[in-house]
């Protein structure tokens, strides 16, 4: 294996352990919303004491990942929590995000390094030496400090107060949501139009990229831009997987390629934040007039640069890929296939009922939605409902 091979490995960052596999049941939707962020609760606070010691560079990186996912979760089912409790209790699963973030760079800062080989004579390897004490000095002063962080969040309180309030999912409050007021059949029905909503906004922006010039050479080489499509791609991933369930798995291909997406694109980015930490050191030294180390680590930046190039052209096809099937799986269907077909009643308030029509088997499929479409106002929803309600 060439050290370009074995870097990119390093760089290779998926959280392998996303938990149990879940699957709705009894078409309660509250259940599997309790049990979706349960999962990621479980996730964060098993890898919490190797992340917290350091021995396992992977358990800090799988807690981090799971407190994104968890958030993710809370977000997507936000309907079933109290609004005020929710944003606090998301808030703290943030700042545990926020406590892990610079000691996982560091972590791959250093792996990079370490897996990165001088290939020249003796100015490389003085400056290689030199760079892996720095960072490893620094590597271990962000998880000193990572302790000491999580010793005042005090994370057993955290675990305790996370898996509570994920349980109270499963309580219909009289003063909650509208979708309390249902049974689990038409609570369903009615969330799962939201889902598609939430998969139009978190899809609007990775669409929106293709009508850029890509890869040209101004927006292939534009860092901050990849990193936004990292971002936006990775969140989108954590709604398809959370999702994939409640649409019978449709969504199976469009996650691995989500994921393959993700990865050259953060291979990219550890690049980016390793190489800038480097040129901030070779600023430094040439300050203090250090110009042999300056010129190795210049040469270091270099190289670490060539290989950053030569994943740039694999961007553009990953991301066609994926938006083809994202075109291939919309549009979706807003009813469950799982639902009782059969009429139902839907307790609206003390005085009011509302017939509810389920389709049958027979009836024509309900109206699509299209995630490619731009969101519509909501004025514009309730004009389209009007008018199209007898359309199919």
């Amino acid at each position: 294996m060439s050290y370009n091979q074995a870097i990119l490995a390093v760089c290779d960052s998926g959280m392998k352990n996303i938990g149990t596999k879940l699957t709705l049941k009894n078409n309660d939707i509250r259940r599997f919303a309790s049990d979706s962020t349960l999962n990621f609760i479980r996730i964060m606070f098993d890898n919490a004491e190797g992340a917290r010691e350091g021995e396992n560079i992977e358990a800090l990186h799988d807690m981090r990942v799971a407190s994104r996912r968890l958030r993710e979760c809370f977000q997507i089912f936000q309907s079933f929590y109290a609004t005020k409790k929710l944003a606090k209790i998301v808030s703290r699963v943030k700042e545990v995000t926020r406590i892990l973030g610079i000691p996982r760079e560091m972590d791959v800062n250093v792996s990079l390094l370490k897996t990165y080989k001088p290939r020249r004579p003796l100015l490389l390897r003085t400056t290689y030496e030199y760079l892996r004490e720095i960072f490893e000095f620094e590597q271990r002063r962000h998880h000193k400090k990572m302790r000491k962080d999580f010793d005042k969040l005090d994370l057993r309180t955290l675990e305790s107060d996370l898996i509570q309030f994920a349980k109270t999912a499963l309580t219909k409050s009289p003063n909650s949501h509208l979708l309390a007021d249902t049974d689990q059949h038409a609570e369903l029905e009615a969330f799962l139009p939201q889902t598609i909503q939430i998969l139009r906004e978190k899809a609007a922006p990775i669409l929106a990229f293709q009508s850029f010039p890509f890869p040209s050479a101004s927006q292939a080489s534009d860092d901050e831009a990849l990193h936004r499509l990292r971002i936006q791609v990775k969140k989108f991933r954590y709604c398809l997987e959370i999702l994939n369930p409640l649409h019978a798995s449709r969504f199976e291909k469009g996650i691995e390629l989500a994921k393959e997406l993700q990865e050259v694109l953060g291979k990219i980015h550890d690049l980016v934040v390793l190489t800038g930490r480097l040129n901030i050191h070779r600023v430094h030294l040439m300050e203090r007039s250090r110009s042999y180390l300056t010129r190795g680590c210049q040469q270091i930046v270099g190289d670490l640069g060539e290989l950053k190039a030569s994943l740039l052209p694999r961007v553009d096809p990953a991301h066609k890929a994926f938006v083809d099937e994202l075109c291939q799986l919309l549009p979706l269907e807003t009813k469950s296939p799982v639902l009782d077909p059969r009429p139902m009643k839907i307790e609206k308030s003390g005085q009011e009922t509302l017939d509810v029509e389920r389709p049958s088997a027979t009836s024509t499929p309900g109206r699509r939605s299209d995630l490619l479409t731009s969101t519509q106002s909501a004025e514009q929803e309730k004009a389209s409902a009007k008018s199209g309600a007898g359309g199919a």
